[in-house]
């Protein structure tokens, strides 16, 4: 059995308590969320799911698959202002996404593994969410033409993501109300882009699927992104948009209520780190390409790290970067007693 198999079999053995701590931290979430406005909109969602359901979700995965071996560490950074772009079918100009997930896994030996996937939120008051055709949004889903940055403006740089149709890197999350009108009850869905938005999983089992890399839109690494214009750059983009930011350390813990602007937490920018450490491998590798050495080197906490850090600077898409490897055999005993 090759290495990655070895992986997957982990995960797979484990796929009914991942699931579980999953399906709970999102609906806690979402719990939070409602409770946090009189009537809160996509961003109130989104924001506790990035200021609580990731982090108690990491938290969970940590505890399941260290005594296994493997090594999971979760960053979750929330935005309040999307970055928006530009594309010559509409005369509107959409964000490019509400939330993005990106997972990457490094083997004991060879190359490491990496998916994105970007997603559109949607409130859902009925079975179905309806959008015109002519939709800003739903037209760069499903037809990805050239587009550019306006903000935050990147000059001289037009992307062009292929495949030219709809896929499964680029999709629509839907937000449950409190009616619970879905065929799901943990309150946050996926959807396909098309003019009918149908839930086809849950939030809880696509976040699962792209720990095994069956969800999302393969991207390559850094370097050879910087050589293209297609999904890979763009997802590098996205990443440098929302960390390249300057952090500071807030002493709460995981349970803890992160500060607050006006009435909900949509005004809120901050990232929180979930790690596990494990010396002598590439484990953080990823995480330190892309905070950059020095500012990871400030955010890398240690094994039981549970921390936020605060951000007054606003735009760039909420981001969920997970990074999985093994442990040696000396982390193993001491995760698994």
């Amino acid at each position: 059995m090759s290495d990655f198999h070895t992986y997957l079999h982990i995960i797979d053995a484990n796929k009914r308590a991942l699931y579980r701590s999953t399906l709970q931290a999102f609906a806690d979430s979402h719990s939070k969320a409602r409770h946090s406005a009189a009537t809160p909109h996509e961003p109130d969602f989104i924001a506790n799911l990035a200021a609580y359901g990731i982090p108690r979700m990491a938290a969970d995965w940590k505890r399941i698959l260290a005594p296994f071996g493997v090594a999971t560490s979760v960053v979750s950074v929330f935005c309040h202002s999307r970055p928006i772009v530009h594309h010559s079918l509409s005369t509107t100009n959409p964000e490019i996404g509400d939330l993005l997930i990106v997972h990457v896994h490094h083997p004991r030996k060879g190359k490491s593994k990496r998916t994105a996937l970007l997603l559109q939120a949607k409130m859902m008051n009925d079975l179905t969410v309806e959008l015109n055709t002519n939709d800003h949004q739903l037209l760069l889903y499903q037809h990805w033409p050239t587009f550019q940055f306006v903000r935050p403006s990147i000059p001289g740089v037009t992307l062009d993501v292929k495949p030219k149709q709809a896929h499964r890197g680029a999709q629509y999350l839907l937000v449950d109300d409190d009616h619970f009108m879905g065929p799901y009850s943990c309150v946050y869905s996926i959807s396909e882009a098309d003019d009918t938005l149908i839930p086809g999983q849950s939030l809880s089992r696509a976040i699962y699927k792209v720990l095994c890399f069956d969800e999302g839109k393969e991207f390559l690494g850094r370097k050879a992104s910087t050589r293209r214009l297609d999904w890979s750059r763009l997802i590098w983009m996205l990443m440098e948009q929302s960390i390249g930011k300057n952090f500071k350390r807030k002493n709460i813990g995981v349970h803890s209520k992160p500060r607050v602007h006006g009435s909900n937490l949509s005004g809120m920018s901050g990232l929180f780190a979930c790690l596990t450490s494990n010396p002598g491998t590439r484990h953080h590798s990823f995480l330190s390409d892309v905070f950059g050495a020095e500012k990871w080197n400030q955010i890398e906490l240690g094994e039981g790290g549970n921390h936020l850090f605060e951000s007054n600077e606003d735009v760039g898409i909420p981001t969920v970067i997970i990074e999985t490897s093994y442990m040696d055999s000396e982390k193993i005993e001491r995760a698994g007693g």
